[in-house]
């Protein structure tokens, strides 16, 4: 009988083991594949001028999730105008079909990207939202929600000129008292895409970059009110513009001296340091030493010379001069005699 109710004992936890093990290998329902979508756009910034919104935006580089690749495939600008004294709109308001004013495919996806707007003559205030989507359908994560009211704008600055020294070019313009900023901007210069010069606005009436000689720059200069992500532009100042001509001279050369030898003189002075430096010309004259005339008709670019046609018995003067790569050529004022 014990061993009857052993090999039954035995039977059971065999049985349990068979019906167990095939509930351990068991396949859950199917999961739904991984559907990624793009994080927001970046850098989102809103500039109104007169009756024209402009947004400007950097296209989203990741999915929500962290995978990889990215997938965008367009972007969509919704716009909705409301009176003043209305709620702002709920997402699913604002982001119909009614309301898309813009759909972008990037060409590039590192590329700033930006969409003028033009504003309805009747507008008091209007919303603006940015959505990538991974597919037509499929939205990833939207932007911030941006107000633009659209009221009177800031005076445009006066008197705006143009003025150069060899290094800098300089804008300035007179202060408009409402506004507490500025922004400049190059007019006709297609690479900077209607963006201002500067990342910040500035508060001072002066604006400098490099000079560029021989290139014709045009700037306007308009005033600003707000922060970020919305600014308000006043129309354009008249163009100031500027053709800058090099008409400055490379330093004078210095510390010449001259040593006599067997049948010539050898010349030698410290270097000049100029940007567009073409190099020297030596200067020689007899007698009293009133003129000296140039020894070379194209310049030197060492900083020595050795003049083996100076004839024995005959007092010489000498003189060196920098000239730089200008048309015609920039001379120095002569260095010290010898």
């Amino acid at each position: 009988m014990k061993a009857i109710v052993g090999l039954s004992v035995s039977s059971l936890v065999i049985a349990g083991l068979i019906i167990v093990a095939p509930a351990c290998g068991k396949r859950g329902p199917p999961l739904p594949p991984l559907r990624p979508a793009p994080v927001a756009v970046g850098d989102l910034s809103v500039t109104r001028r007169a009756d024209s919104v402009t947004v400007r935006f950097t296209p989203p580089r990741t999915n929500q999730d962290g995978s990889e690749p990215l997938l965008l495939d367009h972007i969509d600008i919704y716009a909705m105008t409301l009176a003043p004294d209305a709620a702002p709109p709920f997402a699913e308001a604002l982001r119909v079909e009614a309301n898309r004013v813009a759909r972008l495919t990037p060409a590039d996806p590192a590329a700033a990207m930006a969409f003028t707007d033009t504003v309805p003559a009747s507008a008091s205030i209007r919303y603006y939202q940015v959505v990538p989507y991974a597919n037509r359908t499929r939205a990833g994560a939207a932007s911030p929600l941006v107000t633009v009211p659209l009221e009177t704008t800031p005076a445009p600055p006066q008197d705006a000129a143009v003025t150069y020294d060899e290094q800098t070019l300089t804008l300035t313009w007179t202060a408009v008292a409402s506004a507490p900023g500025y922004f400049v901007y190059r007019v006709g210069a297609p690479t900077t895409k209607d963006a201002p010069l500067h990342a910040a606005r500035l508060t001072t009436t002066k604006f400098a970059q490099p000079v560029v000689f021989g290139e014709r720059a045009c700037f306007v200069v308009r005033s600003v009110q707000g922060t970020a992500p919305l600014a308000v532009e006043s129309a354009p100042s008249a163009e100031a513009c500027v053709t800058p001509a090099d008409t400055f001279p490379p330093p004078a050369p210095s510390g010449l001296v001259a040593l006599a030898s067997p049948g010539s003189i050898n010349l030698s002075w410290d270097a000049v340091t100029a940007a567009d430096l073409a190099g020297y010309l030596v200067l020689r004259g007899e007698g009293s030493g009133d003129r000296l005339q140039p020894l070379m008709t194209s310049p030197v670019t060492g900083t020595s010379f050795n003049d083996d046609t100076a004839k024995a018995g005959v007092r010489y003067f000498y003189a060196v001069v920098a000239v730089d790569k200008a048309v015609p050529a920039n001379r120095s004022k002569e260095s010290n005699r010898v």
